[in-house]
């Protein structure tokens, strides 16, 4: 099944920021956009603010999921939950 949103934990795995900053962004680009605050965001619009082709986003994440199941490896806090 292919994904159609992005949540932080998968920005964070795309970008290589921490799951905060990834919260961030998100919240800027639902300021750009107009849209209502969420905690995620449409692949689709992701890709557009960013400029990276959706493919790849989707690949990435369906890739990083197949790998590391939900966990986001990254974030040092993930140990601490």
């Amino acid at each position: 099944m292919q994904k159609l949103v992005l949540y932080a934990k998968d920005i964070s795995s795309i970008m290589g920021i921490c799951e905060k900053s990834s919260q961030k962004l998100i919240k800027k680009i639902n300021q750009e956009y107009d849209l209502v605050e969420n905690r995620f965001i449409a692949i689709s619009i992701f890709a557009k603010y960013t400029n990276i082709d959706a493919e790849i986003i989707r690949n990435t994440v369906n890739q990083s999921n197949r790998e590391y199941g939900n966990l986001c490896i990254r974030c040092p806090h993930q140990s601490q939950k």
